[in-house]
């Protein structure tokens, strides 16, 4: 968990993101014959998963960011 988040690392951690969805993408459309099948609740599943983990990991980086209560 970083002490501060610098706009490189955001993007960073984005721009991944990014790519990993980019590749979910592009492995549903890989073969034609299966555009139009339906996902299977365990392949959309591992996706949400996939992503949470990201998102977590950014929600980290904000809870060392934001202000601490000191009483």
């Amino acid at each position: 968990m970083a002490e501060k988040l610098t706009h490189a690392q955001f993007a960073e951690r984005i721009a991944y993101m990014a790519s990993q969805c980019a590749q979910w993408a592009g492995s549903c459309l890989t073969l034609p014959e299966k555009v139009n099948e339906l996902m299977t609740p365990g392949a959309v599943k591992r996706f949400l998963e996939e992503m949470q983990a990201r998102l977590d990991y950014l929600r980290e980086d904000l809870a060392a960011l934001e202000p601490r209560d000191e009483r």
